[in-house]
């Protein structure tokens, strides 16, 4: 998009001249500062593609990990696989979201600083929405499939499923903490950093229960058995260190 011509639809501001002292101030055009609105579309577009970016690999891990850990041979198990697939994927992003999230203030960030604040924001935030996507794949698939013996009720109320009761419901109220914490990381500059900061740091136990559904409810767990272990320790290690270690500042 071109920036340079001047107008209300470029964003110019307004400037304020008085030709002699003592009378009135007029307004006039200013072409000279930067427009706001091609840098918020090209915002919009960077923060888009960086989702697509996200989504694509989310979902390309999950259908590996889907196929590895339990290959499907007939087509009626393309719902299972499906859900599967988007659930894993969204361990995945979750994992990889809450360590960046960690990072964020963690008091090493000073040292090796790996991305910029502001790409590392919108990153943030591309990871939230991607995984907030696929879970809501994921239980939709789960919901649908009839050997999945969920349901809609028992993917949405915790407790009511017929499979794995307590292992699903732990996901259940993951998803629900996760909606919580990323509607109020969208409503942060609305509300005050104490409310939605509060919200968010719900962050670290919304992993720990997609952490033990993953587990307990995945009949591949023993094939992802080092997946778990290893994004377990990865998370643990960081929220450890993020509140013992001094700030080296």
């Amino acid at each position: 998009m071109e920036s340079g011509a001047a107008g209300p639809a470029q964003g110019v501001s307004l400037t304020a001249q008085a030709d002699q002292p003592g009378q009135p101030v007029r307004h006039t055009r200013s072409a000279s500062l930067a427009p706001g609105v091609p840098e918020r579309a090209r915002t919009t577009i960077e923060w888009l593609s960086l989702a697509l970016l996200v989504l694509g690999g989310a979902v390309a891990v999950g259908y590996w990990l889907a196929v590895v850990s339990r290959p499907v041979t007939t087509s009626k198990m393309l719902p299972w696989l499906a859900g599967r697939t988007m659930g894993l994927g969204a361990y995945a992003t979750l994992t990889v979201l809450v360590c960046m999230g960690i990072w964020l203030r963690h008091p090493w960030r000073s040292r090796w600083s790996v991305l910029s604040p502001e790409s590392a924001l919108r990153a943030h935030a591309a990871l939230g929405a991607t995984a907030t996507v696929l879970v809501v794949g994921h239980l939709a698939s789960l919901a649908l499939d009839a050997y999945a013996h969920v349901g809609w009720v028992g993917a949405l109320v915790p407790g009511m499923s017929n499979y794995r009761t307590t292992p699903v419901a732990l996901g259940v109220v993951a998803f629900y903490l996760m909606l919580a914490v990323a509607g109020t990381a969208g409503l942060a500059g609305r509300l005050t950093k104490g409310r939605w900061l509060t919200v968010h740091h719900l962050a670290l136990p919304l992993f720990t229960l997609a952490w033990f559904h993953g587990v307990l409810s995945g009949s591949d767990t023993g094939t992802l058995r080092s997946m778990y272990v290893v994004t377990g320790l990865a998370v643990g290690a960081l929220a450890v260190t993020r509140y013992l270690v001094s700030d080296p500042r």
